[in-house]
């Protein structure tokens, strides 16, 4: 018998023994520096990612989900391969001076001769509208890519409506406009990540809506106020974050040349040269 393998029900037919297969326990260090895929959603949550460690459990529904994500993201990059449009893959996020946010875009493609970041989402059912996870994915990504094209694509994870073979997928495209809620959570994140205490939940959250997936959600609503700054500190947070907002607003074009040159690791050889052209372009504006 393998090591590890005793609490296993050897019943290979059974779920449990598969599940047993699937799950897997990590163990997670205090992060130096927040996540860009979660940063604009809760600055609360980003809080306590960075100043929390221990073993986690990840499930067998979550090491499948994350699964049936990569391979779907995988299939969508190989197309756009094919099609002649994929500019890269992961690529690396920059991070302006100052600025300690770490992220991989899922792909940069050419459409309509402009570079388009693309954001892979699996769902159960077509949404109607960006998702708010995603919407707050997809700020920190606009803000710090210097794409201003930016999309979600959701596949579902139910591939096609049987009988009509056409898959189920649909693109939102991102508009700053209307999302200054996440766009301000990603500074207030950055001012407050490395606080010593939590920054205050948005006042609009419910435990068993805008919580209920994570995985600091029954620490964080138990918690004594004490263990969060309080109203006068969240204002000065609030206009310290405003302050940081309008500085990288302003610069936010700049940052798109080195997005451009992260895609270089990663373009198929065929488009190197048209990868080249936004490049010099972008460093023009």
């Amino acid at each position: 018998m393998n090591k590890g393998s005793e609490h296993l029900n050897f019943n290979k037919n059974s779920s449990a023994f598969w599940d047993g297969i699937l799950q897997e326990t990590v163990k997670k260090n205090k992060r130096a520096r927040p996540y860009a895929s979660k940063a604009g959603y809760c600055p609360t949550a980003n809080w306590f990612m960075g100043n929390t460690d221990g073993d986690f459990m990840v499930t067998s529904s979550m090491k499948l989900y994350q699964g049936i994500g990569n391979g779907v993201e995988a299939e969508l990059v190989r197309g756009a391969e094919r099609s002649g449009i994929l500019l890269g893959t992961q690529v690396k996020l920059p991070t302006p001076q100052g600025i300690d946010l770490g992220g991989f875009i899922d792909m940069i493609v050419s459409i309509n001769n402009h570079p388009t970041l693309i954001e892979v989402k699996t769902c159960t059912a077509i949404p109607t509208k960006i998702k708010p996870e995603h919407a707050a994915q997809a700020a920190a990504y606009w803000i710090f890519s210097g794409i201003d094209n930016v999309e979600v694509l959701y596949v579902s994870r139910k591939v096609q409506n049987f009988p009509d073979p056409t898959p189920l997928i649909k693109s939102f495209k991102f508009d700053s406009s209307e999302y200054d809620f996440e766009i301000d959570n990603v500074f207030q994140t950055l001012k407050s990540y490395n606080s010593k205490k939590a920054p205050q939940r948005p006042t609009h959250f419910q435990k068993n809506r805008d919580c209920l997936y994570c995985d600091f959600s029954n620490k964080c609503w138990s918690a004594e106020l004490e263990f969060f700054l309080n109203n006068q500190e969240m204002s000065r947070l609030q206009s310290d974050a405003l302050g940081e907002k309008e500085n990288v607003l302003s610069k936010r074009l700049d940052f798109l040349a080195k997005t451009l040159q992260n895609c270089r690791t990663s373009v198929p050889s065929e488009n190197k040269a048209l990868l080249e052209d936004f490049i010099r372009i972008a460093g023009r504006k």
